[in-house]
């Protein structure tokens, strides 16, 4: 009740691609041991939740732009550490409040295998502040718009700003 969950109303309508249940039943607060007002986050992969987000009235209401610390915070919990870019992922991708976005252009191949498995443990500590994206050799129109030859050996990253896309 009151401006947080002003906030987190508004979040819902915007981000539809997200689902929010509200509870206030003691027996599910009980359950998961939840001591103050918090936002719980599930993933599609599991019965647990991913997080636990803290609303403490002044972390939220005394933030400017509390919609998007919500988004930013959820998002960073939810969403897969590495985004594999397709269709269906990219209103997605190009939805989110995070404008700084690592992309990783990929083969099918041992090495890039490898260097995706060394960059997931990397990308934890930075979820809320960068998005990581991984590009697969067949999306030759980002390849080309990024001035990546795949003939030149993949893996390659690029980080990118995505406040204005065409720069």
């Amino acid at each position: 009740y009151g401006p947080v969950c002003k906030s987190i109303v508004s979040l819902a309508s915007n981000y539809e691609q997200i689902q929010f249940l509200y509870a206030d039943n003691l027996d599910l607060i009980s359950f998961y041991d939840i001591q103050e007002d918090s936002l719980i986050v599930f993933t599609d992969s599991s019965e647990h939740p991913a997080t636990i987000i803290s609303l403490k009235q002044e972390a939220v209401v005394d933030n400017k732009f509390a919609e998007k610390f919500l988004i930013t915070r959820i998002l960073a919990h939810s969403l897969p550490p590495l985004i594999p870019y397709s269709t269906h992922t990219q209103p997605f991708i190009s939805a989110l409040p995070i404008r700084n976005h690592v992309l990783v252009f990929h083969d099918f191949n041992e090495r890039s295998r490898r260097v995706l498995e060394m960059l997931l443990p990397v990308t934890m500590p930075y979820r809320s502040e960068l998005v990581f994206i991984t590009i697969s050799s067949e999306e030759h129109q980002l390849l080309q718009f990024f001035g990546i030859e795949p003939s030149g050996g993949l893996p390659e990253l690029v980080v990118a700003s995505m406040e204005d896309p065409l720069r």
